[in-house]
Parts: structure tokens; C-alpha cells; sequence
């Protein structure tokens, strides 16, 4: 008779036992499951431990309230427990005295904002929140809540400006997980990483510079424009010089205007069909709808990444679409992509 081996189920956790997880782990509900193996993943899902459990373990252990973050000063936590969670709807009443900092303050947008919001531009601060909060660059620095609040503020105004909104929910999934990948991990200097450590240019892939000396159209923004003929074509729509000074990419709400245009205008690889026979291939935002991530990678970086032209870069491709797959999941509530993601 041949042995097998047994598989034992894990036990449903309690409101101790979903903190103690996160705390084991490090994992930052809505942001990241750290170290937690996948087994682990499903047995903290299936205890049901978001939001009210996890919740009510940091109030009873933080002393949290309605007006106090009592004893809870890490950032990535108080962005869980605000944005992502919105535990606020389980903390005690505090002081009305001031001073405390407003448990659960950093969200500001749960329910009927959240709601205002989905409903005019197609994503919620809420889903915003939980794709940046505390994330770190390669150098260290770290998206705080205020520079998370601020970059919402700065979507939302170039979204308003190019009169946008995802017309899905797997829409925004797909770009936000595709600008997850790409950004680099500081909203506030969104620079591709080969220029990130020492801004040297000479460091970073060499790219179309319209004729100019030096190598100044490296990675900028949410999805790193590159080349100069691109920097150009955003000038020209934008009313922007930007190939006289490229770093106008970073300013103000650029980054998403441009990042934006990447993804709707048909003079970009997003939606246009002039490079390298893209009109084989769904656009960005069709294929977003029917959660094609290998395409939406084909027109984004596909000359590296696809058909195994330069294996050196599968890594990266693998990287993408599993950053894909988990904003989708943790942050917009979509099942998982299994079919065919890579391209």
C-alpha cells in the first residue's frame, strides 16, 4: 500500500490571531502579504480577517479611536488601517479636545466618497491608496500618506483635464498595476533606476535623444516615458517644451497627464498602431476589459519583454504580471488571471 501524505487544514484564526499573522509575516493588509507563504495566504483569507478583525486587534493594541492614532506611528500601518481598511467604523469615540491626529485620518475616503469618486473617474482613493501606500525606491524613500494624498489629488486633476475615467474596474486595475511595476517606488521622483542612484544619465539604457548630445530621455513618471520623439509628441499636445527640459515630466500633475495621454492617444503605443504591427493587438483599454495583461504589456514595453527576444528580460515581464495579478486582487477585488499573461 502506498503511504500519502495527510494535508492538514489549517485552523480559522481570531481577531489576536489575523494580528499576530500580519505581525509574523509583515505583511501590511491591502499593501503587502511580506513573507507569508501562499498556504498561509489562504488561511488568512479564509478567516476573514479584513477589515473587522485585523481592525479590532490594532484598536485594542494601539488604544486607537475616532480621534487618536494612540500608540500606532508606522505609516504603512496607519495607511491599512485608514485608506485601505477604513477601521475607523470600529474604533471607540475619543476626546473632541484635539490633538490626537484622527485614527483612521489618513483615509478620508471611505464609503460615500470612495463612492464619488468611482463614479467620476472609474477608481477610488481608497484603491489608490492601497497600490502606493509605502512603498520605498531603491534609495529608500518611502510614499507617506501625505504623498500618496497628494499624488491622488494630482491624478485626479490631470484626470479632470483630459476629461478621463476607467471605464471598468479591471481597467484601472490593469493601469495601476502596470504603473506598480513601472514607477520605481517613490511617487515623488518617479525617474527610471538607472538614473535613480546617482543621476547619471550615461548609467541608463541609451534611447532616441532627437539628434541631441548626452542620453536625457530616460524613464520619467508613472509609466516611464522614454525617448525623445515621445517627450516631444507630450510637449506638442501638452503646449509643454519638454524636449528642451525633459524633468517638466515630474512637475505638478505631469506625470499623470502624460501618463495618461500613453494610455488614450493614438499617437502613443497604448492606443496607436504604427509600431512594430500593434494593430495586431487589442489597445491598452480593450484589452484591460477582457484582462489580456499580456497585450497591455506587448504595447508598454513589448519589445523587450515579449516573444523571447531578449530572455534577460523575462524576469521582469514575470515580475510585472505578478504585480499585475496582486493589485487586481488586494486592491480592486478581481479574481485572479491565470490564462496566458505573458506575451
Amino acid at each position: 500500500m502506498l503511504a500519502t501524505n495527510a494535508i492538514v487544514a489549517l485552523p480559522i484564526l481570531d481577531s489576536a490571531g489575523c494580528g499576530k499573522f500580519t505581525e509574523t509575516y509583515g505583511m501590511y493588509p491591502m499593501i503587502t502579504w511580506g513573507s507569508a507563504p501562499a498556504a498561509q495566504q489562504a488561511q488568512y483569507t479564509k478567516s476573514q480577517c479584513e477589515p473587522e478583525k485585523i481592525c479590532r486587534y490594532w484598536i485594542g493594541k494601539y488604544g486607537i479611536t475616532t480621534t487618536s492614532w494612540g500608540s500606532m506611528s508606522d505609516p504603512r500601518l496607519r495607511a491599512s488601517y485608514g485608506s485601505s481598511l477604513n477601521c475607523k467604523a470600529w474604533a471607540p469615540a475619543g476626546s473632541t479636545g484635539g490633538g490626537g491626529g484622527g485614527g483612521g485620518g489618513t483615509g478620508g475616503g471611505g464609503g460615500t466618497a470612495d463612492a464619488a469618486d468611482i463614479a467620476r473617474y472609474g477608481v477610488s482613493k481608497t484603491q489608490f491608496n492601497c497600490v502606493f501606500a509605502g512603498d520605498t525606491d531603491n534609495v529608500r524613500n518611502t510614499n507617506t500618506p501625505d504623498i500618496v494624498d497628494k499624488h491622488w489629488g494630482l491624478f485626479k486633476s490631470a484626470a479632470d483635464a483630459r476629461k478621463f475615467k476607467f471605464v471598468a474596474k479591471e481597467e484601472a486595475a490593469m493601469f495601476f498595476g502596470q504603473v506598480k511595476h513601472e514607477y520605481g517606488g517613490y511617487l515623488d521622483n518617479m525617474v527610471e533606476n538607472c538614473y535613480r542612484k546617482n543621476s547619471n544619465p550615461a548609467n541608463c539604457p541609451q534611447y532616441d535623444t532627437c539628434g541631441k548630445a548626452g542620453n536625457n530621455y530616460f524613464g520619467r513618471g508613472p509609466l516611464q516615458l522614454t525617448h525623445c520623439y515621445n517627450y516631444q509628441g507630450m510637449g506638442d499636445i501638452l503646449g509643454v517644451n519638454l524636449v528642451a527640459d525633459p524633468s517638466k515630466v515630474l512637475q505638478g500633475n505631469l506625470p499623470w497627464m502624460t501618463t495618461l495621454l500613453f494610455w488614450i492617444d493614438d499617437n502613443f503605443n497604448c492606443a496607436g498602431t504604427t509600431w512594430d504591427n500593434l494593430d495586431r493587438y487589442k489597445t491598452c483599454r480593450d484589452a484591460s476589459k477582457v484582462n489580456d495583461i499580456a497585450s497591455v504589456t506587448r504595447r508598454i514595453n513589448g519589445e523587450q519583454e515579449c516573444d523571447n527576444r531578449h530572455p534577460e528580460y523575462q524576469p521582469n515581464q514575470r515580475d510585472r504580471v505578478a504585480t499585475v495579478r496582486k493589485i487586481r486582487m488586494q486592491c480592486f477585488g478581481l479574481a485572479d488571471v491565470t490564462t496566458n499573461p505573458m506575451c
